[in-house]
């Protein structure tokens, strides 16, 4: 057969056919359907994060309240050098001058008014605080003119006791609040600094099981942070409580490693293990002798041999065991450190019979020794800044208390929402679906209108909440749970949706 001849046998439309399949749109594309997170896309996963949800809530529940405890005494904390000012301002009024006075001349000023053992001179803002170790009453003198200034306790009165439950959880012995049973010793180190550990893992939890709880996924990112305010009580709450996590959980993840280090030796080996480092830090003794010790001033001219360019802020005694030894602390450009007792970055070691000078702490050490040893300290109180600046630490120390509050509230409504008979709910959904749909408001449903036409017997799936819509099958965010009637259990569930 020819080309024409099969043209001819093909089947020709109607006219009208043809016209009514040209006006006619092409079919739309199927919406694509958005990827879930990963976190819920496999079943492993999805177990974890079940399993994370209830600890978290429940490390909450039982630990809440120390945490939040312990956080407000460091609020407090990081402003004691202020307070204690307040407080004491005859103690700090220093000549506007460069010190006159050295730190062993200081010590001998104090020990005429009254016996020092061990004594301890410390620089504070162009004022000598002198003491017997480092506790106990401390005076004060001016490093201008060595004029005695006052005698003050810095560690006594309510600051001393919050000092001691925030860093000690009251172990400390020469501290207001001293329990004696805290003290007792496990593993070589304080019951109380077991319990201090024990909160900055309960800290740590939150703030790993919060982000896995939370996690959304790139594509959601965005909408996650955003708080909607006009969807309840409850949404808004609980887009607070995950906003507010996302955004501080670094800070509080910072805080609850580096207080149970500052007091468990372990945390700190493994920052040096994992940074491929191991601690400079030494611990020097004097050599055994008969001998008297040297002065004061030969100790500190032994230091201030390794450390020329050093300014001397602190001076220590050797105590009454013959292997110790002078402290020396140096401060070399900025000071890091403010208030109390100022942290030196260099301190060295002086032998009470030989003045043989070691380095113990500070010097030219790698990066990953000075941000343990020097930054951690003083980025956890705050010394870092003034404190105008220390106020940002103070609203991220808020942070906990919210958060502890806002998660509470959202648990425990979710819990009573779940926990209405479900013999009533079951019995009230076949009422409200069974209902005669003409008597029925059309479209009910946060502005939706309803799919169903009125008169009709079909009506919308009803979906207990959004885990009960998702496990059926259904996707999208808007319009599950919707109610059919106008009752009070109805109108209940509608306003006050769970997700």
């Amino acid at each position: 057969m020819s080309t024409t001849d099969e043209s001819d046998t093909r089947i020709r439309r109607p006219r009208d056919v043809r016209e009514a399949t040209a006006a006619t749109p092409p079919p739309r594309p199927s919406r694509r359907r958005r990827k879930a997170p990963v976190l819920k896309r496999f079943h492993t996963l999805r177990t974890v994060v079940r399993w994370s949800t209830a600890v978290h809530r429940w490390v909450t529940v039982v630990l809440g309240l120390a945490l939040v405890a312990q956080v407000s005494c460091g609020c407090v904390l990081l402003f004691r050098p202020e307070i204690y000012r307040m407080n004491h301002p005859e103690l700090f009024a220093a000549t506007d001058t460069r010190p006159a006075v050295t730190a062993a001349e200081a010590i001998r000023i104090t020990r005429e008014t009254r016996p020092l053992v061990q004594a301890q001179a410390t620089l504070i803002d162009g004022v000598f605080q002198v003491r017997s170790g480092r506790a106990g009453p401390a005076t004060y003198i001016d490093a201008g003119s060595g004029r005695i200034l006052g005698t003050a306790d810095p560690n006594g009165g309510f600051l001393g006791f919050l000092t001691n439950l925030h860093a000690c959880a009251l172990s400390c012995e020469k501290f207001p609040g001293y329990q004696p049973w805290l003290a007792r010793t496990w593993l070589t180190v304080p019951v109380g600094y077991w319990l201090i550990a024990l909160l900055g893992a309960a800290l740590a939890w939150w703030c790993v099981s919060g982000l896995l709880i939370w996690w959304p996924g790139i594509r959601n990112l965005t909408t996650r942070l955003k708080i909607h305010l006009h969807r309840g009580s409850y949404r808004a709450l609980r887009d607070v409580h995950d906003v507010l996590g996302a955004v501080t959980m670094v800070f509080l993840l910072f805080w609850a490693v580096t207080g149970a280090g500052f007091l468990i030796p372990a945390i700190a080996s493994a920052w040096y293990a994992i940074t491929g480092t191991h601690s400079v830090t030494r611990t020097v003794h004097s050599v055994p002798g008969a001998g008297p010790d040297v002065s004061t001033d030969s100790a500190v001219a032994a230091a201030k041999s390794l450390v020329p360019t050093g300014r001397v802020v602190a001076v220590m005694e050797p105590g009454p065991t013959p292997t110790d030894t002078y402290g020396i602390d140096f401060n070399q450009g900025t000071t890091v450190g403010r208030g109390i007792v100022p942290l030196a970055p260099t301190s060295v070691a002086v032998d009470r019979h030989t003045a043989t000078a070691t380095i113990t702490r500070g010097g030219n050490v790698p990066l990953a020794n000075s941000l343990w040893d020097k930054w951690t300290y003083a980025l956890h109180f705050g010394s870092v800044a003034p404190w105008p600046l220390r106020t940002v630490w103070l609203a991220i120390g808020f942070a906990p208390i919210a958060l502890s509050l806002t998660g509470i509230y959202t648990w425990l409504h979710r819990r009573r929402r779940l926990s209405r008979p479900r013999a009533r709910t079951r019995s009230h959904r076949l009422a409200c679906r069974n209902r005669d749909p003409g008597a029925l408001p059309v479209g009910y449903s946060h502005g939706m209108r309803n799919t169903a036409a009125a008169g009709s017997a079909e009506r919308r799936p009803w979906y207990a909440d959004l885990e009960d819509a998702e496990r059926r099958g259904a996707h999208g965010s808007a319009g599950i749970g919707y109610f059919d009637c106008d009752c009070d259990i109805c109108h209940q569930r509608h306003h006050e949706r769970s997700f």
